[in-house]
C-alpha cells in the first residue's frame, strides 16, 4: 500500500505588467483559494515586483515586455501536485508558470506568509 507523501513545493507564476495592483490581488487570491482546495499549507507568498521579459510574450491577445512576478512555497500532498499546477495553468489572467519540488526542506522554515 502507498502511502501519500507531503512534500514542499515552489510556485512562480508571470501576470501581465499592464495589471493594477487591485487586478494583481484578485489573482493571489485566486491562487491562494486553489492552495486551500487542495489542503495545501501555504509557507512563503511573495510579490517579486515588475520586471522585464527576456522576450516578448503575447497572453490573451496582448504583447508584453513586463510581468509582475508572484513567489508561492506551499507544502502539500504530492498527489495533488499535478491537479493543482493544471488549475492554476487554467487561470486565465497567469502569463507563465513553473511548480517546482522543493529538494532543500530549509526553504521551509522561513515562514512569511
Amino acid at each position: 500500500m502507498d502511502k501519500v507523501q507531503s512534500r514542499t513545493y515552489e510556485l512562480t507564476y508571470l501576470l501581465p505588467g499592464s495589471m493594477t495592483d487591485v487586478e494583481v490581488a484578485q489573482v493571489r487570491t485566486e491562487v491562494e483559494t486553489l492552495l486551500k482546495k487542495y489542503k495545501a499549507d501555504l509557507l512563503i507568498n511573495e510579490d517579486w515586483g515588475r520586471k522585464p521579459l527576456a522576450y516578448v510574450i503575447t497572453h490573451s491577445g496582448k504583447k508584453s515586455n513586463d510581468a509582475m512576478y508572484i513567489h508561492v512555497v506551499f507544502k502539500a500532498h504530492s498527489n495533488q501536485a499535478q491537479a493543482l499546477e493544471r488549475d492554476v495553468y487554467l487561470l486565465s489572467k497567469v502569463m507563465r508558470h513553473l511548480l517546482l519540488v522543493v529538494e532543500d526542506e530549509s526553504v521551509s522554515q522561513e515562514k512569511t506568509v
